[in-house]
């Protein structure tokens, strides 16, 4: 596998290699495709010049160039390839992200290898000294090595994911509107059990969370998660399932009930270490505000506004703002996977369900993502926000303050 090297190339050369990669490629969708990436590039033009340059104020246009890459992913991967170095060019011109521009270049030589759009960025990447980038899916519960036959279980598993991230894109939230998805799930148990039954462990998983993420079905969730001890007993999701299907055990501190934590109440402190072993609290970081980010890498919700929240921090940061994650994901593995994927700056703490240090329950949070925009004193400015409303909020805030000061 070629690994793209994190570096920055010149912004001409960059131009100069996509309008290359885009220009005399014959496939099927191209006609279709060239024409809607060329109405995307105007749209994005037009917003670049009117000074709109954040992931947030291109939210929309980023949302596209995802129904795209799924809209083509299977019948036309050239097409798809194509769309998503037009994405990579966007972090790397746009956004000045090259980390993240390297991750999608990446993942177009992952998923569409003999694409000539593969073909062309394998030639003209450096290959020596090349830093592995993570793979571009969020796992929940593992990264078994898949065997069998191409496909892999991890390219399936990718590709099943973009179609239900464009459907909920498109505000789809029933089963029924999901139903081939979720027959492929199972379809991917079966084709993995005996070859592979770690990841056919986790194709059940990753139905379960949906089911519970998306469609807000405990019941159903619970069910599946169930099937997985029975069926495929010796693998590590079933070993670290406990955290998904066990009630807290131990002792138990009554937790604040969410009546308590509304605007201008005092957000209770707490004290507890984030991934990297180092003491966490409101106390030890001081800013003029504070965000507690209550979220799951296996949120869909709380992964789509990551993007949003990125921009928020970057913009504000340097006047005064800051971000504390407090992930309830059941494995740190999968939180610590999805931080250097996304290069999440701020510290994150995993409140495991049933710990000593369960914050989730202890501050009676349910859906996530669950945000609260506190000053500097822990007092409760704005809460249940969410996508365009983070930066809204963090604005507000800071001309709230202006205000004050001028009285």
């Amino acid at each position: 596998m070629v690994t793209i090297v994190n570096v920055k190339f010149p912004l001409l050369a960059l131009f100069a290699m996509t309008c290359f990669l885009l220009a005399s490629v014959n496939s099927a969708g191209a006609a279709g495709i060239e024409e809607e990436l060329r109405s995307l590039t105007g749209r994005i033009q037009e917003k670049i010049n009117a000074g709109k340059r954040t992931e947030g104020d291109l939210g929309p246009e980023l949302q596209q160039i995802d129904s795209l890459v799924a809209q083509y992913r299977d019948s036309d991967a050239e097409a798809a390839a194509k769309t998503l170095v037009m994405k990579a060019t966007l972090y790397h011109m746009v956004f000045q992200d090259n980390a993240r521009s390297s991750q999608i270049l990446q993942e177009i030589l992952d998923d569409f290898p003999d694409s000539q759009t593969a073909l062309k960025l394998q030639a003209r990447a450096p290959k020596r000294e090349a830093m592995p980038i993570p793979s571009p899916s969020t796992k929940s519960l593992r990264d078994p090595t898949p065997s069998g036959p191409q496909p892999t279980y991890q390219s399936e598993l990718r590709n099943l994911k973009s179609r239900i991230q464009s459907k909920f894109s498109q505000g789809r939230r029933t089963p029924a509107e999901f139903s081939s998805e979720l027959k492929e799930f199972e379809n991917l148990a079966a084709k993995y059990g005996e070859t592979d039954s770690e990841s056919a462990a986790d194709a059940l998983l990753t139905k379960a969370i949906l089911y519970q993420e998306v469609f807000q079905d405990r019941a159903g969730a619970q069910a599946i998660a169930d099937q997985i001890k029975p069926r495929f007993p010796h693998t590590q999701v079933a070993a670290k399932l406990g955290a998904f299907s066990t009630p807290p055990t131990g002792p138990q501190t009554t937790p604040t009930s969410q009546d308590t934590l509304v605007v201008g109440a005092k957000f209770p402190d707490f004290e507890v270490l984030d991934l990297n072993g180092e003491a966490l609290s409101l106390g030890t970081r001081p800013a003029k505000f504070i965000m507690l980010n209550f979220w799951a890498s296996t949120s869909i919700d709380s992964v789509q506004d990551l993007p949003k929240l990125l921009s928020a921090y970057k913009r504000y940061r340097e006047k005064g703002f800051e971000v504390i994650g407090i992930s309830l994901d059941t494995d740190r593995e999968s939180l610590m996977e999805l931080t250097r994927e996304f290069a999440i700056p701020w510290p994150q703490h995993l409140s495991l369900p049933g710990s000593e240090n369960d914050l989730g329950r202890k501050f009676g949070i349910g859906k996530l993502p669950a945000n609260f925009l506190l000053d500097g004193q822990g007092k409760i400015l704005a809460r249940d926000f969410r996508g365009g409303g983070i930066e809204q909020a963090v604005a507000d805030a800071f001309l709230g303050q202006l205000d004050v000061k001028k009285e």
